[in-house]
């Protein structure tokens, strides 16, 4: 389901430091831009798996997916620890 959304009405009615990382692209005056290019670290999950034996891809996959899950739901490691991830 998809419907148009006015972002700029909808997110100006909450405090920007309430607004969730998630919507940190959309936001005018949004953050995520900026912090991206401050960890220019470019990642080629291709080029990793490549560099580690084949038992450990899948940790590799699990790690890096992980990794940015939480930076787009704006937790640190240690409040994720309660998550569990399953196959």
């Amino acid at each position: 389901m998809a419907f148009p959304v006015d972002w700029s009405k909808f997110l100006g009615r909450v405090a920007s430091e309430d607004v969730p990382p998630l919507f940190d692209e959309i936001r005018p005056g949004g953050e995520a831009s900026s912090r991206r290019g401050a960890s220019a670290e470019t990642f080629d999950l291709r080029a990793e798996l490549a560099r580690v034996p084949p038992n450990k891809q899948w940790s590799t996959i699990e790690s890096h997916v992980r990794k940015h899950t939480l930076q787009v739901l704006g937790l640190d490691e240690a409040s994720a620890r309660s998550i569990i991830v399953s196959r």
